[in-house]
C-alpha cells in the first residue's frame, strides 16, 4: 500500500470515528434529557391515582417534579449547538464568522 493511501484510508477513518462520537453524545444527550418526562407521561397514563393529591407537600413535589421533567426536555435545544461547537471543528469554523459579525457590526 502506497504512503498516500494508507494516508487517505487513515483520515477517513478518523474522521468517521469523529463523526460516531458526535453521534452517540448526541443520542445519549436526546436520551438523558427526553426519559424523564416520557416517563412522567407514561406514569401518569398507567397510574390514574398518581394525579389525585390530597395534601400540599404531594402537590408541590407532583408540579416540581414536572416542572424540572419538562424543562429537562427544553433544556435539550440548547445543548446540541454547545456539544456541536465542542465537537466539531467545522462547526466551529463556519459559527465564528457569525458571532464576530454581530459583535463588531457597527451601522453606518
Amino acid at each position: 500500500m502506497d504512503p498516500v493511501n494508507h494516508r487517505s484510508t487513515r483520515f477517513i477513518s478518523n474522521r468517521r470515528h469523529k463523526i460516531l462520537k458526535i453521534l452517540i453524545t448526541i443520542i445519549g444527550v436526546f436520551t438523558i434529557c427526553w426519559l424523564p418526562i416520557q416517563l412522567f407521561n407514561i406514569l401518569i397514563y398507567f397510574k390514574r391515582n398518581f394525579l389525585h393529591v390530597d395534601s400540599a407537600f404531594k402537590y408541590y413535589a407532583f408540579v416540581g417534579s414536572y416542572f424540572f421533567c419538562h424543562w429537562i426536555s427544553m433544556a435539550h435545544s440548547f445543548m446540541n449547538p454547545i456539544i456541536y461547537s465542542f465537537m466539531s471543528k467545522n462547526f466551529r469554523r463556519s459559527l465564528c464568522p457569525i458571532f464576530v459579525n454581530r459583535i463588531f457590526h457597527r451601522p453606518e
